[in-house]
């Protein structure tokens, strides 16, 4: 008798795992004393040897995601918090105070496992060689982990090379469209037009910068003070001038260039009658469909947090932000959130708004303190956030400070990734197993030894393939079994997902079982209980499954159970039952 192949699908190869985009490292460290691991899946306080209130440090932490380094800005410490020979910032040194901050930034050398870029932006002190009294400098290490018995140290052939002494206050680094990154930075020099500046650093060091030449209408001067983010999947930068104005801009990854900026937002539309609003910070929710923007909108004595969510469609050419279209997440002018835990040289306003690598937003409201707040589900809208005002309490002892720590794109650490999405597919022999996504940064085994970006399968039986990125060892490997079923039984297998994730990013975000629905007779019902028993949803339609949502609420994470009644078309009473996993 004919029969057909039936192939159980149990893992679909999905790569994007081997991109870590600008989440970053697992562990942060910052502010006096203070720090968070983020390894176990949620943040949990720590403590380093840090004293660093008012500029946004960087850390580096290996494949395992243990602390190798980090940098304060003044210098950097190996794990145990000795500062390397070699590293202190050549143009700020302590007992010197200074408000305005340093950024660092860490980027592996691609195509070295052991050796980092560690940058560093300080505003001049006005001594040569360090240009004008204020103005960017940018200077760079480079750390080796083979040094110091594996504690690392700074190359003395590559200890504060200065890049450049005409920038602005902030960098970013993005991945390029190869195996290399881009550092971008704005140039200002006095008496000239503005312009972005990319170095491309790859395995062979940093090349001469990328000029782009970006100018606003209505806006006739060089751009300051700017606060950047990236949109990693729409190559967009989303910045602010001055603290006034939002603004956004096409990058090209493969050129370096900067281009197209237009206006999203004039912080006077909600500012208070003769204030504005200080110190901005803004941030992308994981899924990047919502902005938020974080800030005091009144006139400096007159204190008040606000956290606002902006719906952000980066398709959208004309895109603006209106304060219409905003959800206000947070609003307080309590003292608590406002003044600092401890005594600080210089205080002042200011607070910061970071993406963790949990997916997390989480909040400074101002320097020094021992809390801090935290969005718990930024990807959905409104109150349905989960928003937390002090959802971290820091270590007794430990304070935040001004800013959160730098994070640069760390798309190429080597590690393994598992991946299982459950797909229950019918086919006839042979059937061609495609990986989702090819291309030459990507090579394959299979396991039969063969190394084609496919696999025709003839022959029921367990199969793997194995997939490398070409800029480091990092892989992917997926299983899954074939096996043999008459037609019939074939055509009418219900398939059930034993878990989704309903996060808005259009992929698993509704738990819904497979059936054919010439396999249906009629009588179909399916109910969802939660871990207490309570129906949580209930479906009479094949065609609609669960979205997440109860009683018009995100439902908790966690365990859900199943039963699933139809008829077949003989008539016969179908039942199933079991559990299944929601995440987000």
């Amino acid at each position: 008798m004919k029969t057909a192949r039936h192939l159980f699908l149990f893992v679909l190869l999905h790569l994007t795992g081997l991109v870590q985009a600008q989440d970053g490292p697992p562990v942060w460290v910052f502010g006096k004393n203070a720090g968070l691991d983020f390894k176990s899946g949620q943040a949990q306080p720590v403590t380093f040897p840090i004293d660093n209130h008012y500029s946004p440090s960087s850390s580096q932490t290996d494949p395992a995601g243990n602390l190798l380094f980090y940098c304060d800005g003044r210098d950097i410490k190996d794990r145990n918090g000795q500062v390397m020979p070699g590293s202190q910032n050549p143009v700020w040194q302590p007992p010197v105070h200074i408000v305005r901050k340093i950024t660092s930034n860490i980027v592996p050398v691609p195509g070295d496992a052991n050796r980092y870029y560690v940058f560093i932006l300080s505003p001049s002190s006005g001594e040569p060689p360090f240009g004008t009294y204020y103005s960017g400098v940018l200077t760079y290490s480079i750390v080796d982990m083979r040094l110091n018995n594996g504690l690392g140290g700074v190359d003395p052939a590559f200890s504060n090379i200065l890049v450049n002494t005409e920038l602005d206050t902030d960098m970013l680094v993005v991945p390029a469209s190869d195996c290399s990154y881009w550092l971008i930075a704005y140039r200002r020099a006095p008496n000239t037009a503005g312009q972005f500046l990319a170095y491309r650093l790859s395995a062979t060091g940093i090349a001469p910068p990328v000029t782009s030449s970006v100018s606003l209408a209505g806006f006739p001067y060089p751009f300051h003070n700017m606060d950047l983010i990236y949109a990693y999947r729409h190559n967009k930068i989303v910045g602010w001038i001055g603290g006034r104005l939002l603004i956004m801009m096409d990058f090209n990854p493969g050129s370096g260039v900067v281009s197209n900026a237009w206006q999203l937002q004039d912080l006077s539309e909600f500012r208070n009658p003769g204030g504005g609003i200080t110190t901005p910070s803004v941030c992308l929710s994981p899924n990047e469909k919502f902005l938020y923007i974080l800030g005091y909108p009144a006139a400096v004595n007159v204190p008040k947090i606000m956290l606002w969510q902006y719906p952000v469609d980066f398709s959208n050419p004309a895109l603006t932000l209106p304060i219409a279209s905003a959800s206000l997440i947070f609003e307080t002018n309590n003292a608590l959130y406002q003044t600092p835990s401890i005594s600080v040289p210089f205080g002042s306003q200011n607070c910061d708004i970071r993406r963790g690598p949990d997916g997390r937003l989480y909040i400074f409201y101002n320097t020094a303190q021992s809390f801090l707040g935290v969005v718990n589900k930024p990807d959905l809208a409104g109150a349905a956030t989960g928003f937390d005002a002090q959802g971290v309490q820091l270590l007794p002892n430990t304070y935040g400070s001004f800013w959160f720590p730098s994070v640069a794109a760390e798309r190429f650490t080597a590690s393994t990734h598992y991946y299982k999405h459950d797909t229950l597919l019918c086919f006839s022999a042979p059937f061609v197993l495609r990986p989702t996504y090819r291309g030459s940064q990507y090579s394959y085994q299979w396991s039969d030894g063969s190394t084609q970006s496919y696999k025709e399968i003839n022959a029921p039986g367990v199969y793997w393939v194995k997939a490398t990125g070409s800029c480091s060892d990092a892989t992917g490997i997926d299983t899954f079994s074939v096996s043999f079923e008459p037609p019939e039984k074939c055509n009418c297998t219900i398939f059930v997902p034993n878990a989704f994730s309903p996060n808005q990013d259009n992929l698993n975000d509704i738990f819904r079982p497979m059936l054919p629905l010439t396999c249906m007779g009629g009588g179909y019902r399916m109910r969802i209980y939660n871990r207490w028993g309570e129906t949580v949803f209930e479906s009479y339609d094949l065609m609609k499954g669960w979205d997440g949502n109860c009683k018009g609420q995100p439902a908790d994470l966690g365990v859900y159970y199943y039963t699933i009644h139809y008829r077949n078309t003989k008539g016969e009473e179908q039942q199933y039952k079991g559990d299944f996993s929601l995440l987000r």
